[in-house]
């Protein structure tokens, strides 16, 4: 029996909470005792195929390296003009793509070392009743709580994201925390920051509760 499977009897008559993103481009959960398996990619790794980064000029949409050039010849007039938005597309796009490199090294190594394992790709985020909380105030936008069983033949998998660095790191670095994150490790450097609890799981699921604000949740 794998590490997979006993997590799966341990938790199988646990509740999972689910906190939900509403948004018009993504699909909304609205069918109680409704069955879902995740074949496509989620929303987050979707989000991450479509990315692109630049701004908008006078003279329109600038990627990246365009808008760093047209910044760097122009004129003190231009550049006090657009000196934040060229800062701040900087920041966003080294973000950005930091966590494009991080989630494809991390895929590679499950799928070579941990292919047990649900994909950050493809799995949905749960979370206890303790943390839904927590997770209603990372997702911000409008969205919804629903109250999931899970289906004892899907992937899941505990760990932290003390290893979801996303930072001017080597492909190397990137490699060793992909392998301590599927292994369910504690990053001993980030003993100060607050380390949270990711629960993946890939597989179906059954909405048997549904909540659209914190207040109706805690009732």
């Amino acid at each position: 029996m794998n590490r997979n499977n006993i997590i799966i009897m341990e938790t199988i008559n646990q509740e999972f909470f689910h906190v939900h993103r509403v948004d018009p481009n993504i699909s909304d959960w609205t069918t109680l005792k409704a069955q879902f398996c995740f074949h496509e990619y989620n929303y987050f790794y979707d989000r991450i195929l479509r990315g692109r980064y630049g701004y908008e000029d006078d003279s329109g949409f600038l990627y990246t390296r365009q808008a760093i050039h047209k910044f760097i010849v122009n004129d003190k007039i231009y550049k006090d003009k657009y000196i934040n938005e060229i800062i701040n597309l900087c920041n966003a796009t080294i973000n950005e793509l930091s966590i494009t490199i991080r989630e494809h090294t991390f895929e590679s190594v499950r799928q070579k070392y941990f292919s047990n394992l649900p994909s950050r790709m493809k799995c949905i985020w749960l979370c206890t009743k303790k943390d839904v909380h927590k997770w209603w105030d990372i997702i911000k936008n409008t969205r919804r709580i629903y109250k999931l069983r899970l289906d004892k033949n899907g992937l899941i998998h505990k760990t932290n994201d003390s290893y979801l660095i996303n930072d001017s790191i080597s492909i190397m670095d990137y490699i060793n925390n992909a392998k301590e994150y599927w292994s369910g490790s504690i990053n001993p450097n980030t003993e100060l920051i607050k380390i949270n609890e990711e629960i993946l799981y890939e597989g179906n699921i059954e909405i048997i509760g549904v909540y659209d604000s914190l207040e109706d949740f805690y009732k």
